[in-house]
């Protein structure tokens, strides 16, 4: 089963299930179903390392075309941080 990461504000790129129980661990180490506040944003910063990183290892033949996914996903961390900063969020799994 594959679960997907949510946020109220902006659309995020579909993730891995490890990925999505790294964003949503408790410390008892617990799934949480949904995140706000504090956690919420804590969440949405381990999706934007995983974003960043990503492309790790990713072969390209054309430096034009990895240039191209660097700023895609610039553009993306960019927008996350427009439409998350300063508000309320929830962050939630399905």
């Amino acid at each position: 089963m594959s679960m997907n990461l949510h946020c109220t504000e902006i659309e995020l790129r579909q993730t891995p299930t490890q990925i999505t129980f790294m964003c949503m661990v408790q410390p008892d180490g617990t799934i949480a179903n949904e995140l706000t506040g504090r956690k919420a944003q804590h969440a949405i910063q381990i999706y934007k390392q995983w974003v960043q990183y990503i492309r790790n290892g990713i072969v390209c033949n054309d430096p034009q075309d990895l240039q191209e996914l660097i700023t895609l996903d610039n553009e993306h961390l960019l927008a996350i941080d427009e439409a998350t900063k300063n508000k309320k969020i929830k962050v939630w799994w399905t």
